[in-house]
């Protein structure tokens, strides 16, 4: 390889680095419209466990056997609070790139109690562009 071939390797390199770091991140009405839509956790499992995050801020989280009912929302600290009908919140940190989902445990209040920390537990979704039959039969109506 030629010293000429070298410079333009490094310098080539160098601006896909810079290029990646100038990426603007999104803002929150741009994440909350990005995470509307149907996740499929990234396991290969018998029974799928899903996230399906509503437009209006409702959502179902679960498998063809068990499924809970949530309220969802990007709060101004740019983390995802997942409010479970009944008795908990969890909270998350958020990325979403290309069509994969990742979140990382923050912390849990229970029953309204204080924070409780939860240590960083990472589960990755992939974006999947049917919805799931079982979601069809979650009574909704228990919010």
């Amino acid at each position: 390889m030629s010293r000429k071939s070298i410079i333009i390797f490094i310098m080539s390199f160098a601006f896909v680095l810079t290029a990646c770091s100038l990426r603007r991140p999104l803002t929150i009405e741009q994440l909350s419209n990005e995470l509307v839509g149907v996740w499929e956790f990234d396991r290969n499992l018998l029974y799928p466990v899903h996230y399906v995050f509503d437009a209006d801020g409702t959502g179902v989280h679960g498998n063809q056997n068990i499924a809970s009912i949530f309220y969802w929302e990007i709060c101004e600290e740019r983390f995802l609070r997942i409010t479970i009908v009944g008795p908990s919140t969890a909270f998350w940190d958020i990325d979403i790139t290309r069509n994969r989902l990742t979140i990382t445990s923050r912390y849990e209040s229970i029953r309204g109690r204080e924070r409780t920390e939860v240590s960083s537990l990472t589960r990755s979704y992939i974006r999947v562009s049917e919805q799931p039959e079982w979601v069809d039969r979650v009574d909704r109506d228990r919010r």
